[in-house]
């Protein structure tokens, strides 16, 4: 017997090891075995699947088998194969992007005391001498722990030096595997219902620490489910450990080791009533799931969809089927999530990068095996998509316009929505994609039929639309903080919702203080020296930094060209904003919202909170403040710069202006107020900027698909991006042309480039892009593989060998 293992590496195909007699009633597709990989490294690999044809190669024997039962179900293979596939990748990386790394066992290599005795220390070099001078107070050296000591990325050659002599010795262990973690709960025992606990406290009359333990549990249970954590009953007054263990012993209550999740949940209210608009959308999704299995929802801001969601979730609940919820940026989403479990308790479960890995694990683990209790909703970012999702009835894609469910680095590249689509095919189960400004991909296949289309217009509980103003900044922005970033219609806004203790949310795409720093005198501008990107200057950490690499240097006083200190802050990022604001409004109380202010664990729910409770009045941000933000008493929404949006070199620039645009302008007057917006813009008359104001989606969706189709883009044409990366730009050169040549002379047309792309140089590689346009209707797949294949015959050989490729199928 011989199984076909995929091994958590890059690699591109699965390899082949002999199963020993004593394990093969053991082995089972899907499950994970232990095998050498190479000479000295052990990997847990998953069994694909299972043979007797033997190898071309001798094969090596299975080590163990580390599952009872199977961790990944086949129509997980089948996606992962789809997957791997038609995105260009491997099924090694698939492997590695879906499951927890508490699977993904694999050894690790510790450096040890060799068997000489004696440590010649006057014949040791300065790195020899650091590594024997720490294994002087220690055992073993993890591989990490000698890369920070020497400061080397590949400390091999010292290693070599000192086992040749004799000074020390190389070993492979394990690393431990993660196990699921539980939460020590207590609870009132079943034997005990509330009709009967006077009888109890009869019963314990004589033990006041009891009585007051069991008057505690019964408080806390009122405010919560049945369990409760034991630690959270033990902190409270006049509750002690000896009181609770003998509580126990009597049988008055139940100690266990449960699901954190399980745990504890709010206090589950059910659902709320819909009005007229939403029972018409739900009837009619209803009907297009059930006609064409798939329907986009297009709504405007404040419309109730999520209120739509809720109810079909019941439905499929009801149904004994499974729901999985995906949101595009799961930090912003806490209100969303209180409210499902508010409407469907336990049942609701997270599941994204941020949990911690040990309930990653447990609810992969109950999933894969459909465990008693497992969580029947699931809401997740992009990577829950790759959960082991056992009768799957719907899926929800929120916001499904979001680039956030675009996947960059590492591979696979996927869409969540588009691969989502292809699960629920594949699965029969349904899916509903749901937003106010849809991509031009799903409103392409809501208006050719290939999915239903419901439109909900109208804001819930007639609330109105924002009002939406365009302010001409163009010579007439007032000159009050001395910048000229905001004009006096703005101010004047700012200062009336203040007054009306309203709140104001304030959008620029743009985070830290400064875009660039440049030199008054030559024009010189501080540049990343890995990248070819200025340096963003950042007040609060005094820094100048690139948000591409992370290179950081001080703050420089003086011009580097031409020694001048006469250096301007160029541009305006949220920082700056914030600065501004403060001098002017010393009364108000100001925010930032984007990815350097809120990298603490729970950030962004407390500024969240915060802003809800009015403790905020004006709350600056980058595009996070777009999306899905749901507060009554935002009066106003204010667009910085408008411009900045819309000059960017692709195709797909309008449409994303649109969309930031129109998310941001909702956030302002939901509920019962009615909100305005202020677009301040060098380009008034812009068509872009006049749909917004408009609202017109439908106007811009179709201007910008017959741009699409007559320049020969998605969703009309497929794209393959195929980028490479070299430290000498020649030698890139030389071999992306003889690429594109090869690309050319097979496939004819719509092939373009090599071209270097604006930022030409990334991290210390110079980067190049082809690109390859490829009809709808066109058979893709063996178009991927001979694309693959030149690149392996180019790439593979000096002096190209060290170039790196990187296939991003769909680009977003």
């Amino acid at each position: 017997m011989f199984v076909e293992v995929i091994l958590p590496l890059a690699l591109p195909k699965t390899f082949t090891y002999a199963v020993p007699p004593d394990l093969q009633t053991e082995v089972g597709v899907g499950k994970r075995v232990l095998v050498q990989f190479g000479k000295k490294r052990i990997y847990s690999g998953l069994i694909h699947r299972i043979t007797t044809k033997a190898p071309e190669y001798p094969a090596k024997w299975v080590l163990d088998v580390l599952d009872d039962l199977p961790i990944v179900t086949p129509e997980q293979f089948l996606f992962w194969d789809w997957m791997a596939a038609y995105y260009m990748c491997t099924l090694g990386e698939v492997f590695i992007a879906a499951v927890p790394a508490g699977f993904k066992l694999e050894s690790e290599t510790k450096v040890t005391r060799g068997q000489s005795e004696d440590t010649p220390w006057d014949t040791l070099s300065d790195d020899e001498f650091l590594i024997m001078e720490a294994l002087e107070t220690t055992t073993t050296l993890k591989m990490a722990e000698v890369m920070a000591i020497l400061n080397l990325k590949n400390p091999a050659k010292v290693l070599n030096k000192l086992i040749e002599k004799g000074l020390v010795a190389m070993e492979e262990t394990l690393k431990p595997e993660l196990q699921p973690r539980t939460l020590k709960s207590v609870r009132l025992h079943p034997n005990w219902p509330a009709e009967h606990l006077e009888q109890a406290f009869e019963q314990l009359k004589r033990a006041p620490k009891q009585s007051s333990a069991l008057l505690a549990l019964m408080a806390l249970t009122s405010q919560q489910t049945t369990w409760v954590p034991y630690k959270l009953l033990a902190e409270k007054p006049h509750v002690d450990a000896a009181a609770i263990k003998q509580l126990m012993e009597k049988g008055f209550i139940e100690i266990a080791e449960r699901d954190p999740f399980l745990a504890t949940s709010a206090s589950v209210v059910g659902l709320k009533e819909l009005s007229s608009s939403q029972k018409t959308a739900l009837t009619q999704v209803r009907t297009a799931l059930e006609e064409q299995g798939g329907s986009l929802l297009f709504g405007v801001t404040g419309s109730g969809k999520t209120e739509v969601y809720a109810h079909l979730i019941q439905e499929v609940l009801q149904r004994g089927q499974r729901v999985l919820y995906l949101l595009p940026e799961i930090a912003l989403t806490a209100q969303l999530i209180q409210r499902l479990k508010s409407q469907f308790g336990e049942q609701v479960e997270v599941y994204h990068s941020r949990v911690r890995e040990k309930d990653r694990l447990r609810l992969w683990q109950n999933l894969a095996v459909d465990a008693p209790q497992t969580p029947q909703v699931i809401v997740g970012a992009r990577s829950a998509l790759l959960l082991p999702l056992t009768r799957l009835g719907l899926i929800i894609v929120d916001e499904e316009h979001e680039s956030s469910f675009k996947q960059y680095e590492p591979a696979p590249r996927y869409h969540a929505r588009d691969a989502a689509m292809w699960l629920a095919r594949k699965l029969g189960a349904h899916i509903l994609l749901g937003s106010a400004t849809p991509s031009l991909e799903s409103w392409y296949l809501a208006q050719t039929g290939k999915l239903g289309l419901v439109e909900m217009k109208e804001r819930f509980g007639q609330a109105s639309l924002p009002r939406i103003q365009i302010v001409n900044i163009k010579g007439g922005a007032t000159e009050v903080s001395g910048s000229g970033l905001f004009s006096q219609v703005l101010l004047e806004r700012i200062a009336e919702n203040i007054a009306e203790k309203k709140r104001v949310i304030l959008f620029q795409n743009r985070r830290g203080f400064s875009p660039h720093v440049q030199c008054g005198d030559c024009g010189t501008v501080v540049m990343c020296h890995n990248c070819d990107i200025s340096l963003t200057y950042h007040k609060v950490k005094n820094k100048l930094q690139c948000h591409y690499c992370g290179f950081s240097v001080p703050v420089q006083l003086k011009c580097a060209a031409c020694g001048s200190t006469h250096l301007k802050m160029a541009g305006y990022g949220t920082e700056r904003i914030v600065e501004e604001l403060e001098i002017i409004f010393p009364q108000a109380k100001v925010a930032r919202m984007d990815q350097d202010s809120v990298r603490k664990k729970n950030a962004v729910e407390k500024l969240l909170e915060d802003f809800d409770a009015g403790n905020i009045d004006i709350l600056v941000g980058t595009q996070m403040v777009t999306k899905g933000l749901d507060f009554d008493k935002v009066g106003l929404v204010g667009i910085i710069l408008a411009d900045a949006l819309l000059y960017y070199p692709d195709f797909r620039a309008y449409e994303r202006a649109y969309q930031l645009m129109a998310q941001v302008a909702g956030r302002a007057g939901r509920r019962n107020a009615e909100g305005e917006v202020l677009i301040q813009t060098y380009m008034p008359e812009h068509f872009t900027i006049k749909l917004v104001q408009a609202n017109d989606y439908e106007a811009m969706a179709a201007a910008q698909l017959q741009d699409r189709e007559k320049f020969q883009y998605p969703p009309f044409y497929r794209m393959i991006r195929v980028t490479l990366f070299h430290k000498d730009r020649q030698i890139l050169l030389a071999g992306a042309t003889i690429l594109g040549d090869r690309l050319r002379a097979e496939l004819k047309e719509g092939v373009l480039g090599p071209e270097f792309p604006p930022t030409e140089r990334l991290k210390g590689m110079y980067v190049i892009e082809l690109h390859v346009k490829l009809k709808r209707l066109a058979a893709v797949q063996p178009i991927k593989q001979r694309i693959k294949q030149h690149a392996d015959y180019i790439f593979l050989t000096p002096p190209y060998h060290a170039v790196r490729v990187v296939y991003d199928v769909d680009p977003a």
